[in-house]
C-alpha cells in the first residue's frame, strides 16, 4: 500500500488548535454545546479537541454505519444512539471527515427532529470533489479535493487507525 503524508502530528495539533479556538468563540456567549462525537473515527481527534475546550463542554458519543470498506452509501444506520434528550439543547456534532457530506446532513436533521435548539457541525477533513450536499460544516480543520484517508482514528478496514499522521491512501484495495 503507498501511503503518503498529508499532515504531520504538528500539523494536525495546530489545525485543533484553531477549531478549539473558533468553537470558543462561537459559543462564547451562550451555554455550552453538547459534543457528539461520531464514532469510531473521531476518538482522537474528538479527545484532543474536548481538552483544549472548558471543562463544561458535555461530550456525547454515537455509532452510525454508512460505509462499507471505502465506499460511501446512502444508508444511515444507528450502531450506538444518544441516551441524553435533545430537546432544547445547542448541539455540536464532531466528525473526523465528511466525504459525501450525506452521514453528516442525516445526522443533524435527525438530531433537529428530536428537538435540539441548534445542531452545528465540527470536522478535521472536508472531502469537496465528493459532496453531495450543500450543508457543509461549520467548523472545518482541514480542506482535501479528494483521496483516501487514514491515520489519527481513520481506517481502512479496521487497519490504520493508530498512525499518528494523516496519511492519504493511494491504493486502498492493494493489500486489504
Amino acid at each position: 500500500m503507498n501511503l503518503q503524508i498529508f499532515a504531520d502530528e504538528e500539523r494536525i495539533e495546530q489545525v485543533v488548535v484553531r477549531l478549539a479556538a473558533e468553537i470558543r468563540e462561537a459559543y462564547a456567549d451562550k451555554k455550552p454545546p453538547l459534543l457528539v462525537a461520531v464514532l469510531n473515527g473521531s476518538v482522537i481527534f474528538a479527545s484532543d479537541l474536548v481538552r483544549r475546550l472548558p471543562a463544561d463542554y458535555e461530550l456525547a458519543f454515537v455509532s452510525v454505519c454508512s460505509y462499507d470498506g471505502e465506499n460511501s452509501t446512502t444508508e444511515l444506520r444507528f450502531r450506538m444512539d444518544l441516551e441524553i434528550p435533545l430537546d432544547g439543547r445547542d448541539v455540536l456534532i464532531l466528525e473526523d471527515i465528511v466525504d459525501t457530506g450525506l452521514t453528516l446532513r442525516a445526522l443533524i436533521e435527525e438530531f433537529e427532529r428530536r428537538g435540539a435548539a441548534s445542531v452545528k457541525s465540527a470536522v478535521l477533513i472536508l472531502k469537496q470533489a465528493r459532496l453531495k450536499t450543500d450543508r457543509l460544516p461549520d467548523f472545518v480543520g482541514f480542506l482535501l479535493d479528494d483521496g483516501f484517508v487514514v491515520g489519527y482514528g481513520m481506517d481502512l478496514s479496521g487497519r490504520y487507525r493508530g498512525l499518528k499522521d494523516l496519511m492519504i491512501c493511494r491504493s486502498p484495495l492493494e493489500n486489504s
